[in-house]
C-alpha cells in the first residue's frame, strides 16, 4: 500500500556518508551533553511518570566501542559521527525512558535525520509484552502528525525487521530515519524516542540515537567549463525517482546528466520514499537548472611595512574574487606554511622566513569551485626582540591586566599568540600560566615576537579563631597566635606596615595575620585580624600587705584569700606548688598570693607578698599582788598585756568605791603595785589595805578588730 505524504519517515541502513553538521541546536550530541533534549523514565506502561535525564538511563556516548550484548558487532557510535546517546540499559524490572528533541521548524530544518541501533532481548512473550524501541512525532497538543507515517514501533521478534542475533539478544544495525517537516514550517514539533524492557519485568531493551537536521531541496551543481551537472536529493532515502518531463532519468542519490542535453529553466523531480512498519511515505522535490557558476578566485597582499613582507608582521590578503549565477559559500586559504583560513579577509603571520604558495579556493553553495595560487617572499624581521623579564609574577588581587607588566617602559604590543593579527587590548586581564607575546613597533612595521609567561598568584588571606585569649602569667608573644596558613607575618595595622617580631609581647590589642608566599613574594592582599585578650588581674591585689592573725584562730592559708577572688598562695615568689588552704600559718612568715579568674583560665601575672604576725588575743590577769618590795608579785601582772597598748583598768573595793585608774596599763612601767590613784577613800599613792578588790579591764586592738572586757577579783596583801 503506497501513501503519499508531503510528511515522510524513512528507513534504511546507514550510507557511509555522514550527513553534515546539524542545524538543529546539539540534535547529534556534539556540545557532549543533553541540552535541547527533554528526558523522562518510568515503567513499561508509563514511560514519562518521572521527568528529568537519570544518567544510566540516558547516557551520552563520547568514545567509541562495540556493544558487548551484539557479540561486539555494533559501534555505538554510528559511523561519521563522534557522540551518540544511549537509551535505556542493560537492567530489568520493566524500565522505560524517553528522550525528546523539539524542533520549530523553519525553512533551514525541513528535514530531520536521526540515526538508531536497537537492542533487544526477545524473550519470546506476546507481542505487547516484549523489549521494543518507538519513534513517535508529535504536534503541539501531543498528537501524532499521521498514523502511517508518523510512527514508528518495534519489538523484539518482529518479522519483517532486519534483526541480527547474539545468544537470546536480537539487534539492528545503524539505520537513518528522515523526517519531512516542510509542511509544518511555522510550527513547533517533539520527536519522541522510547525504550522500553519487557513487561514482565525479566528482560532488558534498550537502543542508541543520533539526529540532524538540514533543509528538504535539490542541490543543482552546474560549474562553469564542466561538461555535466549534478542532481542531488537529500542523503538516507530507500528510494529515488528522478524525472524530467515526466520521463524516468535516474533512480540513485546524487544523478550527473550532460550539460548539452539540457537548457537553463529545466526542471527536474524527485520522488522520495521511505517505509515505516511495511508503509511506503513518499515526497516529492524539485530543481531548476540554472546558467553555470562561473568563479573568478583572485586576491592581493598588503603588509603596515610597504612593499616588504616580514616574519612576525601581519600580512593581510585582500579577497578580490568575482562570481556570477551563484554565491560563495566557503573560502578556504592555504598560506605555504601548513596553517589554512576560512575567513573572506584572512590575515597572517610567518614565522619564518622564505618563499611560499598562497592559494585561495572559492566554493559555492552548489559545490562548484575553483582555485587561484601566487608566490610571496617572506623577508627576516630585523627588529630587536622586547628587552622584557620573562616570566612576571603578578600579586591577587587586584586582577592583572595586560597593562601590568612591567615592561621597563618601553611600549610594546601584545598578542595571544606567536601568530596572532589581533593585538590584545592592554585591559586584557591576564589568565594564570598563560604565555603572552610581545612585539616592539618601528615604523610602520612589528618586530619579532618575545613570549612571557604570566604567573598569577592568589595568596589565600589566614584563618583561624578571630578571637584568642592568653594569661599574661605566661608572657604570650606573636608567637603564641595561631592561625591556619604558610609563611605567616603579624602586623599591628590592617593594611600591614612593618612585621612584628616573633618576640613581641602580646597586649589587649588586634593584630593582623599575612600568608606570605616566599617564591613569588607575593602575599595576602588583606590580613585576618585577630582580637587579643591577655588576661591579668594584678590590680585587683596590692603589691605587698601585712596580717596579723589571733593564735587563738588557729589560723590557715585560707585567712590569706582575698575576698571575693579565687586565691592561689605559695610559700615563695617563684613556687609553682600552690599551698593547701587548711595548711596552717606561721608567725613570721612571708606568703605570696595571686588571684585567678576562671572566665578565662588567667592567674595574675603580680604574686601579693604578705607578711603573717599570728599574736595572742586574750589577756590572763594574776589575782594576787603582796606589798612587801620583794620583788614577787609586787604588781598587778596580766599575761599578754603587751600585745594590747590601747587599754585601760579600773580597780574597786569592796564597796564598789573606786581606788585605782589607768590608761595604757603596762606600758611605760605603768603597773598597779597596790597603792591608789583614784577616788577620794585612800589617799593617792597610800598602800590600799589588804582585802579582796574587783578590777575591769578593757582591751583591744583595731588591726584585729578586737576590742574586750576582762572583769575579776584580786587579793592584796598588805604587810603592815
Amino acid at each position: 500500500m503506497n501513501k503519499h505524504y508531503f510528511l515522510l519517515v524513512l528507513i534504511l541502513f546507514l550510507s557511509q556518508k555522514s550527513v553534515g553538521q546539524s542545524n538543529c541546536l546539539n540534535s547529534d550530541f556534539s556540545s557532549g551533553d543533553f541540552t535541547g533534549w527533554d528526558g523522562n523514565s518510568g515503567s513499561y506502561g508509563y514511560p514519562s511518570e518521572y521527568s528529568g535525564i537519570i544518567t544510566g538511563r540516558q547516557t551520552i556516548i563520547s568514545t567509541q566501542a562495540f556493544d558487548e550484548n551484539t557479540c561486539g558487532l555494533l559501534p555505538k557510535i554510528p559511523p561519521g559521527e563522534l557522540f551518540s546517546a544511549r537509551l535505556g540499559n542493560m537492567q530489568t524490572g520493566s524500565e522505560a525512558e524517553e528522550l525528546n528533541y523539539t524542533i520549530s521548524v523553519d525553512s533551514n530544518n525541513t528535514v530531520f535525520i536521526y540515526k538508531y541501533a536497537v537492542v533487544l532481548q526477545d524473550p519470546g512473550h506476546e507481542e505487547y509484552e516484549q523489549p521494543r524501541f518507538t519513534i513517535r512525532i508529535l504536534n503541539s497538543n501531543g498528537d501524532v502528525i499521521n498514523p502511517d507515517c508518523g510512527v514508528y514501533d518495534v519489538y523484539a521478534g518482529q518479522p519483517g525487521q532486519d534483526f541480527q542475533y547474539c545468544n537470546d539478544v536480537v539487534w539492528l544495525p545503524w539505520k537513518t530515519i528522515g523526517i519531512d517537516l516542510s509542511p509544518y514550517i511555522g510550527q513547533n514539533l517533539k520527536i519522541e524516542f522510547t525504550t522500553r524492557d519487557c513487561s514482565r519485568g525479566g528482560h532488558y531493551g534498550y537502543a542508541y540515537i543520533s539526529a540532524k537536521c538540514s533543509n528538504l531541496k535539490v542541490n543543482v551543481k552546474i560549474c562553469s567549463g564542466d561538461s555535466n551537472f549534478t542532481l542531488s536529493a537529500p542523503e538516507g532515502f530507500a528510494q529515488y525517482l528522478w524525472t524530467h518531463n515526466n520521463q524516468p532519468i535516474g533512480s540513485t542519490q546524487s544523478l550527473t546528466l550532460p550539460i548539452g542535453s539540457y537548457v537553463p529553466g529545466d526542471t527536474f523531480n524527485c520522488a522520495l520514499t521511505s517505509f515505516s512498519n511495511g508503509v511506503a511515505c513518499t515526497s516529492n522535490i524539485i530543481g531548476v537548472l540554472t546558467e553555470s557558476v562561473i568563479i573568478n578566485p583572485l586576491f592581493n597582499v598588503a603588509t603596515t611595512c610597504g612593499n616588504s613582507q616580514l616574519t612576525s608582521n601581519p600580512i593581510s590578503f585582500v579577497n578580490q574574487t568575482t562570481f556570477q549565477n551563484g554565491t560563495i559559500q566557503q573560502w578556504l586559504w592555504d598560506f605555504g606554511d601548513g596553517t589554512t583560513s576560512t575567513e573572506r579577509d584572512p590575515q597572517h603571520v610567518y614565522l619564518n622566513s622564505g618563499t611560499f604558495t598562497v592559494t585561495l579556493k572559492a566554493i559555492s553553495e552548489t559545490g562548484c569551485y575553483k582555485t587561484y595560487s601566487t608566490n610571496i617572499v617572506v623577508n627576516n624581521n630585523p627588529i630587536p626582540l622586547p628587552n622584557i623579564t620573562d616570566p612576571q609574577t603578578f600579586c591577587m588581587p587586584p586582577a592583572p591586566t595586560i597593562s601590568d607588566f612591567n615592561s621597563n617602559g618601553n611600549t610594546f604590543f601584545w598578542y595571544d599568540s606567536p601568530t596572532a593579527t589581533v593585538m590584545l587590548p592592554l585591559s586584557t586581564p591576564l589568565i594564570h600560566n598563560t604565555i603572552y607575546y610581545c612585539a616592539l613597533l618601528q615604523g610602520n612595521c612589528y618586530g619579532p615576537r618575545k613570549a612571557i609567561k604570566a604567573i598569577l598568584k592568589n595568596v589565600k588571606v589566614p584563618t583561624g579563631e578571630s578571637i584568642q585569649k592568653f594569661c599574661l602569667i605566661n608572657h604570650p608573644t606573636i608567637a603564641s597566635l595561631t592561625v591556619t596558613g604558610n609563611y605567616i607575618e603579624w602586623h599591628s595595622q590592617a593594611q600591614g606596615g612593618s612585621i612584628l617580631s616573633s618576640t613581641t609581647p602580646l597586649s589587649n590589642s588586634t593584630y593582623y595575620a599575612f600568608e606570605y608566599d616566599p617564591i613569588s613574594g607575593c602575599r595576602s592582599k588583606t590580613g585576618f585580624a585577630v582580637n587579643v585578650h591577655v588576661g591579668d588581674y594584678s590590680s585587683l591585689i596590692p603589691d605587698t600587705l601585712f596580717k596579723e592573725f589571733c593564735e587563738e584562730d588557729n589560723p590557715t592559708v585560707q585567712n590569706l584569700f582575698f575576698e571575693g577572688l579565687i586565691t592561689i598562695v605559695y610559700d615563695n615568689i617563684n613556687s609553682n606548688t600552690p599551698l593547701a588552704e587548711n595548711e596552717t600559718l606561721n608567725d613570721g612568715n612571708t606568703y605570696y598570693a595571686s588571684v585567678y579568674n576562671a572566665a578565662d583560665a588567667c592567674e595574675s601575672d603580680k604574686r601579693c607578698e604578705i607578711s603573717v604576725s599570728i599574736v595572742p588575743c586574750e589577756i590572763y590577769p594574776y589575782n594576787t599582788i603582796t606589798i612587801n618590795d620583794n620583788n614577787q608579785n609586787d604588781y598587778f601582772a596580766i599575761k599578754n598585756i603587751e600585745y594590747f597598748p590601747d587599754n585601760d583598768i579600773e580597780i574597786y573595793n569592796r564597796f564598789g568605791q573606786i581606788v585605782y585608774k589607768k590608761d595604757n596599763y603596762g606600758f611605760n612601767n605603768n603597773w598597779f603595785n597596790g597603792k591608789a590613784n583614784a577616788g577620794d577613800i585612800i589617799e593617792k599613792n597610800k598602800k590600799l589595805p589588804t582585802g579582796t578588790y574587783y578590777y575591769i579591764i578593757n582591751f583591744k586592738k583595731e588591726s584585729l578588730q578586737l576590742n574586750k572586757t576582762k572583769k575579776g577579783f584580786i587579793y592584796i596583801l598588805n604587810n603592815e
